[in-house]
């Protein structure tokens, strides 16, 4: 879940749930300061408005570590709202930064993802589906170049879609597609028979934000 998302789940909510996370921080604690206290006080749409600039500031990609603690660090309301956004996959279902694909998934739904090919550069985009349209752009999860060799194919994994590099913090690992030929003899004539076999193998983890 992005904070474009988590700004779209807000309008299905209670009007004025900004008050509501400033009721409760209060009354867990009466050391809220005045500044905190007006920061909690600013209205639903004002809040809307500054999380689209925030994502719009990262890129429009995910929410950078950065940008989140920022936002937590505001008040004790805001605090509340950002921790929607840190809950793990399972409990959430939903996918709020790349740290999550490490995680467990949600156990009584499914995340919608789907892939786009590049044949040109045999490359594959992971993306996730924020919408159930077929015109969906999606917010792009993972990237994979294909690598082909005499006997396996190697597919490199990664963060970003412009940097496949296993130098890179972006790398995550390496999917391997080994092939095998066998040769049988069968009613006095030889043929070779293709073994297709898949050997995932992730080499190395290396996921960081």
């Amino acid at each position: 879940m992005t904070l474009r998302s988590l700004i779209l789940e807000m309008r299905s909510r209670p009007h004025r749930v900004v008050h509501d996370l400033a009721a409760a921080a209060a009354a867990d604690s009466t050391s809220v300061s005045s500044q905190d206290y007006r920061w909690s006080e600013i209205p639903e749409e004002l809040l809307r408005e500054i999380l689209i600039r925030v994502e719009a500031a990262d890129g429009g990609g995910w929410p950078s570590r950065r940008s989140v603690v920022a936002c937590a660090g505001v008040c004790r309301g805001w605090r509340l709202l950002m921790n929607e956004t840190v809950v793990v996959p399972e409990i959430s279902s939903k996918l709020t930064f790349p740290i999550s694909l490490k995680q467990p998934g949600p156990r009584d739904s499914l995340v919608q993802c789907f892939i786009k090919r590049n044949r040109i550069t045999q490359s594959y985009h992971l993306y996730l589906g924020l919408t159930n349209s077929l015109t969906d752009d999606g917010k792009f999860l993972l990237a994979a170049c294909k690598l082909k060799h005499t006997t396996c194919t190697d597919y490199i994994i990664s963060l970003r879609s412009d940097d496949m590099s296993r130098r890179s913090q972006a790398y995550v690992g390496k999917v391997r597609c080994v092939y095998m030929i066998k040769q049988a003899t069968q009613k006095g004539y030889r043929s070779l028979v293709l073994i297709k076999s898949l050997i995932i193998s992730i080499l190395s983890l290396a996921l960081m934000d």
